[in-house]
């Protein structure tokens, strides 16, 4: 239930709010889901909706800043099960 509602503001969010307010519902995903691959596809979205054709700037920054947040807390969960 909790994934559902998270997901859903993050998705909401990435629409109709600020991207720190998207960073920060992301977070909370982060944070509270055990595999969140919405980070990857809400990623996806924000760089389809909101880049700019990458005029000087990193077209797909959004995607990887999903994918390294995901890798992070694969690691971070990883090595705090592996140490209780």
């Amino acid at each position: 239930m909790v994934r559902i509602i998270l997901t859903t503001l993050f998705f909401i969010s990435i629409v109709l709010f600020p991207w720190w307010v998207t960073l920060i519902f992301a977070c909370f995903l982060l944070i509270s889901v055990d595999r969140p691959f919405e980070l990857v596809v809400g990623g996806v979205g924000m760089d389809i909706l909101y880049s700019g054709g990458g005029e000087g700037g990193i077209v797909w920054l959004a995607t990887i800043i999903g994918i390294l947040f995901f890798m992070l807390s694969r690691i971070i969960r990883s090595r705090l099960r592996l140490s209780s």
